[in-house]
């Protein structure tokens, strides 16, 4: 195994759309979720919201993993000070949810710390200044050991302008604080409030992996989320929309909207198929492409939806899901083109198609 966990955050309306999302997410508390991203388009995550609360995520618990990239890009809306030393954003490794082994933090100086507990905490070790501006976006990559001696930290971090720093490396550390297990398996997203700043950081493009398995296992640099919404219906449609011309312009929301548009069935084996949009440019790679959609039951259960995504003659569906009465997200993602087993190709990306199938 080399993913772990991940989310660009694109198509939530709300950040209770993100918790329903329980494949990437066991806890989100005091946050907020906005269009724009860090380019302009999908989403990301507001780590705090109008209350005096510190923002909160935790994701599920994945597998266990002694060496764990963490890649994320982040905005502090802190007023950076020279020499400050408050930490404001960033994440801690933890053994279950309540077990922090390390953490990571960018302080209103400017540099990342890395601490034995959660933000606050003891400082193991600080970065040099790499971010003197606030509210702008910045890209990190991280590269934890997870060790009582021999705990390593390697951070590779690029600016709002593209340009990157020189690693930041600090051995020797005790990065394993909280069990006697020489492993971390969940992230844990916080920023604090500091004054009027309660939307202190935000959050966008994250996903972690270890170096185990097949690719990513090793530094990726830059990876962002694209969305990719239908465009097309493919063949018959059989499920009922509730407006507009096609099936596929129902359910081609960049943030959902409830019951706004839809397709809807309560007939068994009706499937509808539809064909994504194009790339809008060719990526010099992709690491995995992620397949979710958004579901709920409006009639007497249960139900039961199987969504699937078909790369050239082969289909791969989802688990089958049983619906409830309100919206949930289901995700897989697949790191490999499940038609070659290889590395996604842009050609097989832009090929893809999507279908859901009432099966209950």
């Amino acid at each position: 195994m080399a993913w772990l966990v991940g989310d660009g955050f694109d198509f939530y309306a709300s950040a209770a759309d993100a918790l329903t999302n329980q494949t990437v997410w066991q806890s989100v508390t005091f946050c907020a979720t906005n269009p724009g991203g860090r380019f302009g388009i999908g989403g990301y995550l507001i780590l705090g919201n109008t209350s005096l609360t510190n923002g909160n995520v935790f994701t599920i618990q994945f597998a266990n993993s002694s060496t764990i990239f963490v890649n994320f890009n982040l905005r502090s809306n802190s007023a950076h000070v020279n020499g400050g030393t408050t930490q404001v954003v960033g994440f801690t490794l933890r053994d279950g949810t309540g077990n922090i082994q390390c953490g990571l933090f960018l302080r209103n100086g400017g540099d990342f710390v890395l601490t034995s507990g959660g933000i606050g905490g003891t400082v193991l070790a600080t970065s040099p200044v790499l971010s003197s501006s606030a509210s702008v976006w910045m890209h990190c990559q991280v590269k934890i050991v997870i060790h009582n001696t021999a705990g390593t930290i390697e951070l590779r971090h690029t600016n709002a302008a593209g340009t990157a720093s020189t690693p930041w490396t600090a051995t020797a550390l005790n990065t394993r604080n909280g069990t006697a297990n020489f492993y971390a398996n969940v992230v844990h997203f916080t920023a604090t409030f500091t004054g009027a700043a309660a939307n202190e950081g935000l959050l966008d493009d994250f996903y972690a992996f270890n170096d185990q398995g097949a690719q990513p296992n090793n530094w990726q640099g830059d990876v962002y989320a694209v969305q990719q919404m239908p465009v097309s219906d493919v063949g018959s449609t059989t499920w009922d929309r509730n407006s507009g011309t096609n099936n596929c312009l129902a359910v081609d929301d960049p943030q959902e909207d409830g019951d706004a548009t839809y397709v809807a069935t309560d007939v068994v084996n009706n499937t509808d198929t539809y064909a994504l949009g194009l790339l809008a440019s060719t990526p010099a790679s992709i690491i995995a492409v992620g397949f979710k959609f958004i579901s709920r039951m409006d009639a007497a259960g249960p139900h039961k939806v199987r969504a699937s995504l078909i790369s050239g003659p082969t289909t791969v569906s989802q688990p089958d899901y049983n619906t409830i009465a309100t919206y949930a997200y289901q995700q897989t993602l697949y790191t490999t083109d499940p038609n070659t087993s290889a590395p996604w190709s842009a050609d097989a990306v832009n090929a893809l198609k999507t279908s859901l199938k009432l099966i209950l």
